[in-house]
């Protein structure tokens, strides 16, 4: 049974080889934008998520002991719109100064104050975070960049937005070309399809060979689109290094390589669905007989109209013909006539003579 499908197989591609190849550039092309796609959203990502943790204030605390810090840490936890905070004594930060310059300032009264890094959600009303912040009379001062965290906020909303839209769109352009390539496969193949049904090949045998032709073409597609997309990753990746320096963080192929690979599987999941259920009336002898009738029915009505229309001209040739027999007729006539005019006059100059 195997070696029948797969022999129906072959005969499919055989059949209509520039179909088959016309598909696999159609699913190269899908594949190879969906992976475009990938790059440039996981990046973005990465940039938006760099861009959230960023999203810290700090707030100088005045002296506290372990007791009273402990309730103070407490308090900013439980205020909406905190995510955690990371305590950094003034030890610490005179440490991290003197690192920093390269300076011993250990020597000298420390002028630093106890502070902390509040990292904020996402979404959250930074207006009634200052106030809520505010309110706590441990804080001696703090620095909320209300600009930046709002920038990076709208940033990332309109990136969660762009995505959502963006995939959906891209889901069904991928599904209506892929609908698009099953039917035409089917369809240019239609003289083969019911020869298989009238030798009594079943409808199961003939969706399996071009279910599996498919799950081919899907397969080769997908290993030529990445290594198209593998080459144009490449020299994208260079491009912005060489703008934004080599520093830039790109996220490594793995992820983009897991998705490519549920995309291939759903992709052959789609044809299943496309090859079983939405093309059943194609695999159908009486859709075939149906059609044939009607293009048979076409068939007469069109050579019918094509004998009227030679009729037609047959005839108009026929008057054609007449008329210039009839003008021949005549100017033969004339001629007679002229003639006898010219013996009449000769005969009557003999008789003069």
């Amino acid at each position: 049974m195997l070696k029948k499908i797969l022999i129906g197989v072959w005969d499919n591609i055989k059949t209509e080889l520039g179909t088959f190849f016309a598909s696999l550039i159609s699913l190269v092309l899908i594949f190879t934008l969906i992976n475009m796609f990938l790059f440039g959203a996981i990046n973005l990502n990465i940039y938006r998520i760099k861009a959230e943790n960023s999203n810290q204030a700090i707030i100088y605390v005045e002296n506290l002991d372990d007791d009273k810090r402990a309730e103070f840490e407490n308090k900013v936890k439980n205020i909406e719109g905190i995510s955690e905070i990371q305590y950094v004594s003034k030890q610490t930060a005179l440490d991290n100064i003197s690192k920093e310059l390269n300076v011993d300032l250990n020597g000298d009264d420390n002028p630093l104050e106890d502070s902390y890094f509040v990292f904020i959600k996402k979404g959250a009303n930074v207006d009634n975070l200052r106030v809520d912040l505010e309110s706590l009379s441990e804080i001696t001062s703090m620095d909320l960049r209300e600009d930046v965290i709002t920038k990076t906020f709208n940033f990332s909303n309109g990136l969660d937005s762009f995505i959502k839209y963006a995939s959906v769109s891209l889901a069904i352009f991928a599904f209506i070309m892929i609908y698009t390539i099953s039917i035409s496969n089917v369809k240019t193949r239609k003289t083969e399809i019911y020869s298989n049904l009238i030798k009594g090949n079943s409808k199961l045998f003939i969706r399996t060979t071009f279910f599996i032709e498919s799950v081919i073409n899907i397969l080769i597609s997908g290993g030529l689109s990445y290594l198209a997309y593998t080459y144009i990753r490449t020299n994208a990746i260079g491009l912005v290094q060489t703008v934004f320096g080599e520093d830039v963080q790109i996220a490594p192929m793995n992820q983009e390589i897991q998705v490519l690979l549920v995309v291939i599987l759903l992709t052959i999941f789609l044809s299943l669905i496309i090859n079983y259920i939405l093309l059943g009336k194609y695999f159908r002898i009486s859709y075939y007989e149906k059609l044939y009738k009607l293009e048979a029915k076409e068939l007469e009505e069109a050579f019918e109209q094509v004998e009227e229309i030679e009729s037609k001209e047959e005839n108009e040739i026929k008057e054609e013909v007449e008329e210039s027999n009839k003008l021949t007729e005549i100017e033969k006539l004339k001629n007679m006539i002229h003639s006898n005019n010219d013996m009449s006059e000769f005969e009557e100059t003999g008789k003069e003579d």
